[in-house]
């Protein structure tokens, strides 16, 4: 007898059983959302944390999807009620959370890391460098 998987069940959630990772809802409904949060990430890389995305987020982000949303609907782009609207209008009324945001970073491929101090040793002790 042939069996799939060894003898066992699929798992049931597609992303697990295909071995594919979860995307956010948002970045696969509003696609140039997850270029503006790169944009903002690499803009600040040197100083980056993540309640500055958050903050631009809320600030800027979301009311300039919103915006072109509404617009596109006003075009005949999007039905009124479709899932996209729904969800930008969910994050306007309430914010997303900092986890949330970690969550979007996480997604995208960057991890949080302690800054770690190197040693670095220019050599102008040694007798090499003395000598000359």
């Amino acid at each position: 007898m042939f069996r799939t998987q060894h003898g066992k069940f699929p798992h049931p959630n597609p992303h697990v059983a295909n071995g594919k990772k979860a995307v956010p809802l948002i970045f696969e409904l509003v696609p140039q959302f997850k270029a503006d949060c790169l944009e903002c990430i690499y803009g600040n890389f040197d100083n980056f944390v993540v309640d500055m995305l958050r903050d631009k987020i809320i600030a800027k982000l979301l009311p300039k999807h919103v915006a072109e949303m509404r617009e596109r609907v006003t075009n005949g782009q999007l039905t009124q009620g479709c899932d996209e609207q729904t969800l930008l209008q969910r994050y306007t009324k309430v914010p997303p959370s900092y986890k949330v945001v970690l969550s979007w970073i996480k997604s995208i491929g960057f991890y949080c890391d302690s800054v770690k101090k190197s040693y670095y040793s220019d050599g102008h002790e040694k007798p090499e460098q003395k000598n000359h």
